[in-house]
């Protein structure tokens, strides 16, 4: 994170076991039930069913070649007010694609980031 110039405190830092460990620590410490979230369409299992534990309202934004239907993920961002949205870029499971850049920008961009 040093060499990529992100200000960050190592205790700012948590290392877990897992990817599975991570979803399930970021679902307690963010969701309550009835949050609504957006997950893409189609996404990982293993992370829907370790959010659906907390019984958040979940949405879905289809897939196309470059990554999020963008007028779609816009339209919830904008309806829905999510507390996140769960996305894969590199090697999304389970299609294995990688979201194009101006797919990535468009995420940030609808997301207010």
């Amino acid at each position: 994170l040093r060499q990529q110039k992100i200000p960050i405190d190592p205790e700012q830092v948590l290392i877990t076991s897992g990817s599975q460990q991570a979803l399930d620590l970021i679902s307690k410490l963010f969701l309550d039930p009835g949050d609504e979230i957006i997950v893409e369409r189609p996404s990982y299992l293993g992370a829907i069913q370790c959010f659906s534990q907390y019984s958040p309202v979940i949405k879905e934004v289809d897939l196309n070649e470059e990554g999020p239907d963008g007028d779609q993920l816009k339209e919830l961002i904008k309806t829905h007010r999510p507390k996140f949205f769960y996305t894969i870029p590199n090697y999304q499971n389970p299609t294995g694609r990688k979201h194009s850049m101006a797919s990535r920008g468009n995420c940030f961009y609808y997301s207010g980031v």
